[in-house]
């Protein structure tokens, strides 16, 4: 204990070990390519399975993974588009391992999604005068009067007249009259 009456040398003893672990530790470098045309793939997935240790791969389909644990290790890379490859490689203290992976193209397909809904439909609100006219209605209102009267929302009251009923509104005007029936 004598050697820690300072606080400063105990800091840098403590450091030294931290600095020793991490010595400990290697890492795994390779690239990421297309199989069929060996073309580098850029911003593909690579992890060490079984920890938190991941990277992606950039220009010329090249990662780096720091601080990767010794002994046998799998490395794993996928993409969005082709099947993920895997490939184990023993890593010794402080060694950089090699793991070149091959990525196939695969096109694959989702799963059917079906929605369905449920009870009462109702209209929604909105800003304007929304109405729904019936076509059949209409042949029976025509063949009462010589013109509709502004039967909807914002139709002005009056035929012939061209003057709006609101400032959001239609005018109906009647040309001829038609009495069938």
């Amino acid at each position: 204990m004598r050697g820690f009456r300072h606080p400063l040398w105990a800091l840098l003893t403590l450091a030294g070990v931290s600095v020793g672990a991490q010595a400990q530790r290697g890492a795994v470098t390779g690239r990421v390519f297309d199989q069929a045309t060996g073309q580098p793939l850029v911003d593909a997935r690579v992890s060490v399975v079984g920890t938190s240790l991941v990277a992606t791969s950039r220009a010329e389909g090249r990662y780096q993974i720091l601080n990767v644990p010794p002994g046998q290790v799998t490395i794993r890379a996928s993409l969005i588009g082709y099947a993920a490859a895997t490939q184990t490689v023993a890593l010794g203290p402080g060694d950089t391992a090699t793991a070149d992976l091959a990525l196939k193209l695969t096109p694959y397909s989702l799963d059917e999604v079906v929605v369905t809904a449920t009870g009462e439909q109702t209209k929604r609100e909105v800003g304007n005068v929304v109405n729904t006219i019936r076509a059949d209605s209409l042949l029976q209102r025509r063949r009462g009067s010589r013109c509709s009267r502004g039967t909807s929302p914002g139709r002005a009251r009056g035929c012939g007249s061209a003057a709006p009923a609101a400032s959001r509104s239609t005018t109906s005007r009647c040309t001829s009259s038609t009495a069938s029936g």
